[in-house]
């Protein structure tokens, strides 16, 4: 007997429901004079009973009948003058007395006939636990069970003993009864076979190949002669890890013909066991084709349980014994002389037991594992870290066993990117496929031949794809043109693409996101926009390639004010070519469409003799198209800018070299059968404009002087489709239409046929040389709708920045901000490059007047020799090649002074006081008349030099582009020098300065219009506190 006469605590596993015979009463702990522990059969009601001091039954409240079927844990703890009842650890009720008698009877009345029932591990303390202990008491376990009664499985079939060919006893019982079997098969089955040691559940597994129902491989087992197959009267237990492909119909996993056997039928496994001769388990245990689920299925002389992976999931009493017989016990097949139902999958660790396992010897099984490298080469690793897209891997896959060296190779991947050292098993390359699961089937050899094979399965995940500039930013929209560029690094195997704006909470309206690479993007206007402040917006893209790789910027702040409400210029633009390209020789799509459309072209007879004169456009670089002797040049835009347009408006810059016999072509557009299609050109004088849509003369404008004067002139040509209305101006100026005839068809051009420079009389063929542009193209547009007057200004002072390699900055440039010069020293200098210049005479600097800071000043007295020398310049001398000279200019009136020239007698002079311009030496001036209007101010000049070909110089005045001609003289061919003088052409000669010259830059390349302008409106800091 136990004295539990104070305090106490009794805990134990009990088995619901409780036993099915007895009287009104279960009783689980009882003493001489009271019940501990018992339960109300008519109600189910957990409670204690007062027997010493009679007042009887004291009921905690808890019903028992709420219990699921299986196994549950109990705690009753005593304490003062109650007893609170555990129930999994959970507190279900208090009763109000305490027993203080001793324990005397386990599981039953000291009379009999209060029968409680299954339990175990039953415990008792004299004290009272908390309800911590009884939670530690609930989640405790053993993993073995010691006695002599604890057997190990009397068979025990591992399936490692390799290979299976068909010899009798190859398939080894690793348990106690040595019932080794042969590997069978039926019909046109095959034999079961082997994975390799690592390949099965618990090193190798028996693959079992099912052809049909009445075709297959199986294990035979035979019948013992000592019955160790047999249960007899015994309790019996049998468990298995099985892997079932998905093949339909009765799989059988084993079979005891009459006796017991086991099933995968329509995805659940069932079973029929003696002395119930009929298939049980119903849906309650499902399995999953390939993948590994844990059989077990104990029967203990009172119930038939069935176990998935060591959890209790359906069970049934039952009494008497299951037997014994004859048959053969085959694993795959059912059937001793006609084998059939065959399993298709693995089969692997087969145990059977005489005795019934308990639930924890049950999991111990399911958890087992073994050294199964013990006679062969074992691959050890059994699974790889994740990959990302697009990013290099490398994983070293180890193995033990057999002798080395190993050998290693990849029989299958399903990711093309990646391979396998063979002498380390490294395995490494670039994940080249999208996210997802991927399988991967790796061998090692050892010296001796063996063998190793598993799958491993690599999860490829998407990485970071991050946006730059990165959020949270705020930007400022002060501008119609307002734009943002983004680019997105990270891994992706594709293009970024389905870029979209996201806008959280109000959207202003008026913008877009436009791609301009495989991985940027531009945030820009689009059209009319609400002024405010504090939107927010985001950008969203995905991988074209893998469409689950998606970047998210996160959001952004956007102010809005000003011009930046109003509508871009590109606004219903499908076409822009700005022809900046630093070098074209023909190469397909090498012009940009900036517009977004894709409308990209190309030059024909264009090269790199081209780009000298290209530089001088009228934004950045242009088209120089036919100049002197030259008629095959034109260029190609894409014909996708010009589809089923009905309104439209065709923009453009050009400048005339010189002119046709006949007519000079802007633009010619085809398709086949119509090489009229869409077309503009001058008149052989340059007065006149004529038109053309869809095969008919629409068109003539009257300009009323000629443009061909060398400067730069913008036309805009419109088209209103509704009724053939169309306008077109020259410099802003709208033209009157003389021919007044309407074409109201919309236009389409075939590929080949947008062409600037030639008039095409087939698609992209047959040239008139008598209609030929020769000159310079720029900034071409095109529109899908009419541009209106305002629109047509705006076009007008457009610009943008010049980018590429080709857009050097100046070599020299000297800001004339010294706090003086010294005679004869080379004090003059140069902020860029070192060319610094060195002054004589009356040089000096003028620290009153100047354009920015200070300035040089210079004297043309009799006698004077005031100028600076600069020498080393590195500009080029070849022919054709062009250096640009820029400065702020205060001349003080007086004639025949060059500002600048170059030693070999190439300048910039003042003939007289009314004429300026460039001179050789040769009593020439090639420039303007008017000069004496520069007298005494501050001016801007940009001088381009032309080596031997001083008829293509230009000159700016303030950023504009003059009108220059031979004044008097003729030019010869002069180049500029690696010596260059500012004021004069020489220290000696007679031609210096008088006034102040300021902030000279000097350029190894022709300058646009724009860039002449970006020049003028260059500054900087001044010297001084």
């Amino acid at each position: 007997m136990l004295d539990i006469s104070a305090d106490w605590t009794i805990a134990a596993w009990f088995y619901w429901p409780l036993a099915s015979t007895g009287s009104s009463w279960w009783t689980l702990t009882r003493g001489t004079n009271d019940h501990q522990i018992l339960v109300n059969r008519g109600s189910n009601l957990l409670g204690t009973y007062d027997n010493k001091g009679g007042t009887g039954w004291h009921s905690s409240g808890f019903n028992m009948s709420s219990l699921s079927v299986g196994w549950h844990h109990i705690a009753a703890v005593g304490s003062g003058t109650e007893t609170k009842f555990y129930i999994d650890a959970t507190l279900k009720g208090t009763a109000d007395y305490k027993s203080d008698t001793d324990i005397k009877t386990l599981g039953n009345y000291i009379g009999g006939n209060q029968n409680w029932g299954k339990f175990d591990e039953l415990k008792v303390w004299n004290k009272a636990l908390s309800e911590d202990e009884i939670s530690q008491e609930y989640a405790a376990s053993r993993s073995s069970c010691s006695g002599t009664c604890y057997t190990e499985p009397i068979a025990d079939y591992r399936m490692e003993n390799f290979p299976w060919n068909g010899t009798a006893g190859e398939v080894v019982d690793s348990g106690t009864g040595e019932s080794n079997g042969v590997a069978a098969k039926a019909g046109s089955g095959t034999l079961p076979t082997q994975t390799t040691p690592s390949g099965g559940k618990v090193c190798r597994a028996g693959v079992f190949s099912r052809v049909n129902a009445n075709n297959g491989g199986y294990l035979d087992l035979g019948d013992p002669a000592d019955g160790d197959l047999d249960p007899g009267t015994d309790p019996w237990t049998m468990s298995a890890w099985i892997k079932w492909g998905g093949s339909a119909g009765e799989n059988i996993i084993y079979n005891k013909e009459n006796l017991y056997e086991t099933r995968v039928n329509g995805g659940y496994i069932q079973y029929a066991w003696q002395p119930h001769w009929a298939w049980d388990g119903g849906t309650s245990l499902p399995v999953t084709a390939d993948t590994w689920t844990y059989v077990t299925i104990v029967y203990d002389g009172f119930e038939q349980i069935l176990y998935k992976d060591g959890v209790r999931v359906y069970s049934r009493p039952q009494t008497g014994a299951i037997g014994t017989n004859s048959s053969k016990l085959l694993i795959g097949a059912r059937g001793s002389a006609s084998p059939r139902n065959f399993f298709g999958g693995m089969v692997d660790e087969v145990k059977i037991y005489n005795r019934a396992l308990a639930e924890n010897e049950i999991k111990s099984d399911k958890d087992e594992s073994r050294d199964c490298s013990a006679d062969t080469v074992v691959i050890t690793t059994t699974s790889l870290p994740d990959g990302t897209i697009n990013s290099s891997y490398s994983y070293t896959i180890s193995a033990t066993g057999g002798t080395t060296p190993y050998g290693w190779e990849i029989l299958s991947s399903g990711i093309p990117g990646l391979s396998i050292v063979p002498n380390t098993g490294e395995l490494h390359g670039t994940i080249d496929v999208c996210a997802g699961d991927y399988n991967i089937t790796v061998r090692v050899t050892d010296a001796g031949s063996r063998t190793d094979e598993r799958i491993f399965t690599l999860a490829v995940v998407n990485g970071t794809l991050s946006v730059s500039p990165s959020s949270p930013q705020t930007f400022n929209c002060t501008s119609s043109t307002f734009y943002q560029d983004f680019s997105a690094s990270g891994p992706r195997l594709g293009a970024l693409e389905n870029w979209a704006v996201t806008w959280h909470g109000t959207n202003p309206g008026g913008f877009e996101v436009i791609s301009t690479g495989e991985a940027t993007v531009r945030f820009r206007k689009s059209g009319t926009s609400t002024i405010g402040s504090g939107y927010q917006f985001k950008l969203t893209a995905r991988d074209s390639v893998c469409n689950d790789n998606e970047v998210d910027s996160g959001y952004y702040t956007l102010n809005i004010s000003g011009e930046g409400g109003d509508e871009p210029y590109y606004s219903g633009m499908v076409g822009e070519w700005r022809l900046d390209e630093c070098a074209w020789d023909g190469t397909t799509d090498e012009i940009s469409d900036a517009s977004g459309t894709n409308a990209h072209g190309e030059s024909h007879n264009m090269g790199s003799a081209d780009t000298v004169n290209r530089s001088i456009g009228k934004v950045c670089y242009s088209a120089a198209v036919n100049l002197d002797t030259v008629t095959n040049q034109y260029v190609n835009l894409g014909h996708e800018a010009f589809q089923n347009l009905g309104d439209f408006s065709l923009s453009m810059w050009f400048r005339i070299d010189s002119l046709s016999s006949s007519i000079q072509t802007l633009f010619s557009g085809a398709k086949a059968g119509a090489d009229n299609t869409m077309l503009i050109f001058l008149n052989s004088t340059g007065t006149a404009l004529t038109t053309w849509v869809n095969q008919t003369t629409t068109g003539g404008f009257n300009i009323g002087s000629t443009v061909a004067d060398g400067l730069w002139h913008h036309l805009v040509w419109t088209r209103k489709v509704s009724d053939g209305t169309e306008v077109v101006y020259i410099d802003k100026a709208a033209l009157s239409d003389t021919q007044g005839i309407g074409n109201i068809s919309n236009v389409t051009l075939d590929a080949g046929g947008a062409i600037l420079g030639q008039e095409q009389d087939s698609v992209g063929d047959a040239f008139d040389v008598n209609q030929i542009f020769h000159g310079w193209i720029d900034e071409v547009m095109v529109y899908n709708k009419v541009l209106t007057q305002t629109d047509v200004n705006n076009l007008y002072s457009l610009t943008h920045d010049c980018v590429g390699s080709c857009y050097t900055d100046a070599i020299a440039w000297y800001y004339m901000d010294e706090d003086s010069w010294t005679t004869g020293n080379p004090c003059v200098i140069d902020s860029i490059g070192g060319y610094d210049g060195t002054p004589t005479g009356d040089s000096s600097i003028n620290k009153t007047d100047s354009h920015l800071c200070y300035a040089g000043e210079f004297a043309d007295a009799p006698g004077n020799d005031s100028c600076i020398t600069i020498t080393g310049l590195p500009v080029s001398t070849t022919a054709g090649d062009k250096t640009t000279v820029c400065f702020w200019m205060k001349w003080a009136g007086n004639g025949n002074e060059m500002p600048i020239g170059w030693a070999n007698s190439y300048d910039l002079f003042f003939y007289g006081t009314t004429r300026f311009g460039f001179n050789t030496g040769a009593s020439d001036l090639y420039g303007i008349d008017g000069a004496n209007a520069l007298a005494n101010d501050w001016y801007h000049v940009a001088a381009i030099f032309s080596n031997n070909a001083p008829l293509k110089n230009q000159l700016y005045i303030d950023g504009t582009l003059q009108p220059i001609a031979v004044l008097t003289g003729t030019p010869v061919n002069r180049t500029v020098s690696s010596t260059f003088y500012i004021s004069g052409w020489s220290p000696s000669d007679g031609y210096k300065f008088n006034g102040m010259i300021d902030e000279l830059r000097i350029y190894t390349r022709g300058l646009s219009s724009s860039e002449v302008t970006e020049d003028m409106n260059l500054t900087h800091s001044c010297p001084g506190p």
